[in-house]
Protein backbone atom coordinates (compact mmCIF):
# COMPACT_ATOMS: atom_id res chain seq x y z
CA UNK A 1 0.00 0.00 0.00
CA UNK A 2 2.57 2.52 0.94
CA UNK A 3 4.68 1.58 -2.50
CA UNK A 4 1.38 2.23 -4.33
CA UNK A 5 0.97 6.02 -2.40
CA UNK A 6 4.57 6.78 -2.80
CA UNK A 7 4.40 6.15 -6.88
CA UNK A 8 1.45 8.19 -6.85
CA UNK A 9 1.91 10.76 -4.57
CA UNK A 10 5.92 11.31 -4.92
CA UNK A 11 6.06 13.50 -8.17
CA UNK A 12 3.15 15.75 -6.50
CA UNK A 13 5.24 16.35 -3.57
CA UNK A 14 8.81 16.80 -5.04
CA UNK A 15 7.46 19.05 -7.54
CA UNK A 16 5.41 20.67 -4.50
CA UNK A 17 8.64 20.99 -2.76
CA UNK A 18 10.75 22.97 -6.42
CA UNK A 19 7.25 25.38 -6.10
CA UNK A 20 8.53 26.16 -2.28
CA UNK A 21 12.29 25.90 -3.20
CA UNK A 22 12.04 28.89 -5.79
CA UNK A 23 9.55 30.98 -3.66
CA UNK A 24 12.30 30.66 -1.10
CA UNK A 25 14.84 32.43 -3.52
CA UNK A 26 14.74 36.31 -3.60
CA UNK A 27 13.74 37.78 -6.62
CA UNK A 28 15.88 39.54 -9.03
CA UNK A 29 15.11 43.61 -9.02
CA UNK A 30 12.95 44.68 -11.77
CA UNK A 31 14.60 45.07 -15.07
CA UNK A 32 12.74 48.02 -17.03
CA UNK A 33 11.57 45.35 -19.51
CA UNK A 34 7.48 44.31 -19.22
CA UNK A 35 8.36 40.77 -20.91
CA UNK A 36 10.94 39.96 -18.01
CA UNK A 37 9.39 41.89 -15.11
CA UNK A 38 5.58 41.09 -15.36
CA UNK A 39 5.56 38.02 -18.94
CA UNK A 40 7.78 36.01 -17.63
CA UNK A 41 7.19 35.58 -13.74
CA UNK A 42 2.97 35.35 -14.78
CA UNK A 43 3.82 32.33 -17.42
CA UNK A 44 6.24 30.56 -14.14
CA UNK A 45 3.21 30.68 -12.32
CA UNK A 46 0.81 29.40 -15.14
CA UNK A 47 3.61 26.67 -15.44
CA UNK A 48 3.87 25.42 -12.01
CA UNK A 49 0.32 25.67 -10.76
CA UNK A 50 -1.16 23.22 -14.04
CA UNK A 51 1.68 20.77 -13.60
CA UNK A 52 0.89 20.74 -9.77
CA UNK A 53 -2.48 20.19 -10.46
CA UNK A 54 -2.06 17.63 -13.02
CA UNK A 55 0.53 15.60 -10.59
CA UNK A 56 -2.02 15.86 -7.86
CA UNK A 57 -4.93 14.43 -9.90
CA UNK A 58 -2.61 12.08 -11.37
CA UNK A 59 -2.76 10.60 -7.79
CA UNK A 60 -6.21 10.86 -7.21
CA UNK A 61 -8.05 11.19 -10.00
CA UNK A 62 -10.53 13.48 -7.86
CA UNK A 63 -10.63 17.01 -10.05
CA UNK A 64 -12.46 18.42 -7.02
CA UNK A 65 -9.65 17.71 -4.85
CA UNK A 66 -6.89 18.63 -7.26
CA UNK A 67 -8.32 21.60 -7.17
CA UNK A 68 -8.94 22.49 -3.60
CA UNK A 69 -5.00 20.70 -3.14
CA UNK A 70 -3.37 23.00 -4.97
CA UNK A 71 -5.26 26.28 -4.19
CA UNK A 72 -4.62 25.78 -0.63
CA UNK A 73 -0.74 24.93 -2.08
CA UNK A 74 -1.01 28.32 -4.23
CA UNK A 75 -2.36 30.30 -0.74
CA UNK A 76 0.13 28.60 1.70
CA UNK A 77 3.09 29.95 -0.60
CA UNK A 78 2.18 33.35 -1.25
CA UNK A 79 1.54 33.47 2.50
CA UNK A 80 5.48 31.45 2.51
CA UNK A 81 6.35 34.67 0.69
CA UNK A 82 5.36 37.35 2.54
CA UNK A 83 8.11 36.04 4.76
CA UNK A 84 11.23 36.00 1.93
CA UNK A 85 13.21 39.21 1.94
CA UNK A 86 12.43 41.31 -1.43
CA UNK A 87 9.42 39.05 -2.17
CA UNK A 88 5.95 39.48 -1.41
CA UNK A 89 2.75 38.04 -1.13
CA UNK A 90 0.07 38.79 -3.74
CA UNK A 91 -3.43 37.68 -4.99
CA UNK A 92 -2.99 38.42 -8.13
CA UNK A 93 -0.55 35.47 -8.35
CA UNK A 94 -3.08 33.21 -6.63
CA UNK A 95 -5.25 34.07 -9.62
CA UNK A 96 -2.65 33.18 -12.32
CA UNK A 97 -1.64 29.81 -10.07
CA UNK A 98 -5.86 29.47 -10.72
CA UNK A 99 -6.06 30.08 -13.97
CA UNK A 100 -2.88 27.81 -14.44
CA UNK A 101 -5.20 24.99 -12.71
CA UNK A 102 -8.05 25.32 -14.75
CA UNK A 103 -5.84 25.34 -18.36
CA UNK A 104 -4.32 21.85 -16.97
CA UNK A 105 -8.16 20.77 -16.50
CA UNK A 106 -9.30 22.08 -20.13
CA UNK A 107 -5.71 20.18 -21.52
CA UNK A 108 -6.54 16.71 -19.83
CA UNK A 109 -10.26 17.03 -20.09
CA UNK A 110 -10.74 18.49 -23.20
CA UNK A 111 -7.67 18.14 -25.47
CA UNK A 112 -5.88 15.48 -24.13
CA UNK A 113 -9.40 12.99 -25.69
CA UNK A 114 -9.11 14.66 -28.95
CA UNK A 115 -5.68 14.70 -29.21
CA UNK A 116 -3.76 12.21 -32.17
CA UNK A 117 -3.36 8.66 -30.68
CA UNK A 118 0.27 9.13 -30.70
CA UNK A 119 -0.02 12.17 -27.95
CA UNK A 120 -2.66 9.81 -26.19
CA UNK A 121 -0.41 7.24 -25.79
CA UNK A 122 2.34 9.07 -24.03
CA UNK A 123 -0.94 10.54 -21.89
CA UNK A 124 -1.53 6.88 -20.64
CA UNK A 125 1.94 6.27 -19.79
CA UNK A 126 2.50 8.69 -17.68
CA UNK A 127 -0.81 7.97 -15.95
CA UNK A 128 -2.22 12.18 -17.13
CA UNK A 129 -5.59 10.31 -18.57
Amino acid sequence: MFKKFFSSWSPAILWAGLIFYLSSLSVLPPTGNWFFDFIVPNLAHLTEYGILFALIWRARRNVFLSFVLTIIYALSDEFHQAFVPTRTASLIDILVDIFGMIIAWLVIWKLLPKAPEKLKNWAKNWQII
